[in-house]
């Protein structure tokens, strides 16, 4: 077997770790590979990839290919229709032999012409098999990504070639697409692999030298750390799905516990509402310290001395594809506290026994000293973005959404994590005032009492569990399941002459899929304020 893998990018991090991860799976546990192929859109970061898998045992080929990096979705719909026939040309020099073709997210909306040579290979006349592993949904509140993909490769890009597989990472998204008109059959479960952990334990943390160096730290910046109050690390970069000032808030409730949050964001999109935490920081609004990672060594401590020296491991994110996190919790055999992802069904009996503990939301009051009745405010931004998809939306959908919206509404409290950024901010800011924040930690009472049972409470080794369901041995088993279900596969012949030809512009394709997904993604919890882009004023 020769595997070809492909994606537009080998960027440090997200999908390019899963890849070097699954590789060095299969080929620690197949005797029958023969080569692997990478083909990328771009030059960078390559070099480290291809030294990581350097001790697979089989040859690693990097090809660049930069028609299947992003493009711009200002690009118009013919210049991309024109790409996706140059594109078939030159992918189809993979298919030869015994190919099988591993493709990362391949209609994510990045590069839609990649998209639609994909589909027209997969029912050309010689197919190769084709595994088309989504990481990410453009269907899940990615909407500018799905118009894109629209325009030039028409709705539902969901290949129907009998050489088609596709995989999931999770549960969740397991189900969505077995109940689309995909056959369930083809819908595998691939829960992404993770590396045996270290072995660098270093026994009871030095809590005194951990305290210190977080105290050093946060007096050079201007933050607010208390050295004697609990500590909870939420190792993470400071983007918006990451929700982080819903646990700044439990952090101001459970008595003053320092939040430390280890990394800014990066990217244009997110540097604004990183920008608004790092200011909630330094004007002593969050307790605690952010923004030291990766600058540990400066005080003396490592990364290591902050994850297993932490009180408990936190995580109030509201959107994750794998929820590695919670996984690395049990691994640094440290508490967990996080807000209970759909992500996690699939997986939560691999916290059985352990001490993690999850919540389901965050109540706050439907206003605050400095927030007067926003409801009406909510409600025209809410509906703005839900105006904004029309087209996208089935009225169904849409019904639902506005539905959804008023029950929200409909009361004395809301939950947190519906709340704009800078609106989370004000009601972080106005805890100052105590009769307002008593009335919040009593909203919350069961939630606060969790955490405070959760932290520092003797941790099990969980590392033969983790191993069972994580390791590179249950991986490479999972894979083999896929592989053996093309083998087995009643059309493992190439389609007839008859069938369209590649680059003829005609694909089969599950036509419903895509109005499935939006359909189920279509829920209040994908379409939060906190996604919106925030302004400069904030």
């Amino acid at each position: 077997m020769r595997l070809v893998v492909f994606h537009y990018h080998l960027l440090p991090g997200g999908v390019t770790d899963v890849i070097t991860h699954s590789l060095q799976a299969v080929a620690a546990g197949r005797t029958d590979l023969r080569t692997i192929t990478l083909v990328c859109g771009r030059e960078e970061n390559t070099w480290n990839v291809v030294k990581a898998l350097d001790e697979v045992g089989v040859p690693v080929e990097l090809d660049i290919v930069p028609e299947i990096d992003y493009t711009s979705p200002a690009e118009a719909a013919e210049t991309a229709v024109a790409r996706a026939v140059t594109l078939e040309r030159l992918l189809t020099r993979y298919a030869a032999g015994d190919a099988l073709w591993w493709v990362h997210n391949f209609h994510v909306g990045k590069n839609p012409a990649f998209t639609l040579a994909l589909s027209r290979i997969a029912r050309g006349a010689y197919p190769p098999r084709m595994l088309l592993h989504i990481h990410d949904f453009p269907e899940c509140a990615r909407y500018e990504n799905l118009a894109y993909l629209n325009r030039v490769a028409g709705e539902s890009p969901y290949p129907a070639g009998e050489l088609v597989r596709y995989a999931v990472i999770n549960e969740r998204d397991r189900s969505l697409l077995a109940d689309t008109e995909i056959p369930a059959c083809r819908v595998h479960l691939l829960v992404n692999p993770l590396p045996e952990a270290p072995d660098d334990r270093p026994g009871p943390p030095d809590r005194a030298r951990l305290m210190d160096a977080c105290a050093r730290f946060a007096a050079e910046t201007g933050q607010s750390f208390t050295p004697d109050a609990p500590l909870l690390v939420y190792p993470v970069r400071t983007i918006r799905r990451k929700n982080v000032l819903e646990m700044a808030l439990l952090a101001r409730l459970a008595d003053g516990a320092n939040l430390i949050v280890t990394l800014p964001g990066v990217s244009d999109a997110e540097r604004p509402y990183s920008e608004l935490i790092r200011h909630a920081y330094a004007a002593g609004t969050v307790p605690g310290v952010w923004g030291i990672g990766r600058q540990e060594h400066r005080y003396g401590i490592s990364f290591s001395d902050l994850t297993h020296g932490a009180d408990a491991i936190v995580s109030s994110s509201v959107q994750e594809g794998f929820g590695l996190l919670f996984i690395n919790a049990l691994r640094w055999r440290v508490p967990l506290f996080a807000r209970y992802l759909p992500v996690l069904d699939g997986v939560i009996e691999v916290f059985e026994g352990y001490p993690a503990s999850f919540y389901t939301g965050v109540t706050v009051p439907l206003q605050s000293p400095s927030v007067s009745s926003p409801a009406a405010y909510l409600r025209m931004r809410y509906t703005e973005r839900f105006d904004a998809l029309d087209g996208l939306l089935p009225r169904a959908a849409r019904e639902r959404l506005d539905a959804q919206l008023e029950a929200a509404l409909d009361g004395p409290g809301i939950d947190f994590s519906l709340l704009p950024a800078h609106m989370q901010h004000a009601y972080l800011r106005d805890l100052s005032d105590s009769a307002f924040a008593e009335e919040v930690r009593e909203a919350n009472n069961g939630t606060l009492r969790t955490l405070a049972e959760t932290r520092r409470r003797e941790c099990p080794d969980s590392t033969e569990r983790v191993g069972r369901m994580f390791g590179y041995g249950a991986f490479a088993q999972r894979f083999d399941a896929i592989v053996q279900a093309f083998d087995s596969s009643a059309a493992t012949t190439p389609s007839p002459a008859g069938s369209p030809a590649a680059g003829s512009g005609g694909c089969e394709r599950f036509t419903g899929v895509q109005a499935d997904l939006v359909r189920a993604f279509a829920s209040l919890e994908h379409l939060r304020l906190l996604f919106a882009p925030l302004g400069p004023q904030h």
